[in-house]
């Protein structure tokens, strides 16, 4: 679900989704959150090893 895609990945939670979306069970949307919440670590944690490959250089 793209809305569902585009509100995690704009920091909504898994209980405004569920709120949003009508869902009863968190589980649909933590599908959402973590994947999110994965994307949002990974590009940080990129960012992290520039700055320290940079710093050695």
């Amino acid at each position: 679900m793209a809305c569902a895609t585009l509100a995690a990945e704009n920091g909504a939670t898994t209980k405004q989704l569920m709120s949003i979306f009508g869902w009863l069970d968190p589980k649909q949307a933590e599908l959402y959150t973590r994947k999110a919440e994965r994307n949002r670590l990974a590009a940080n944690a990129t960012t992290l090893l520039t700055r320290a490959n940079e710093d050695q250089s």
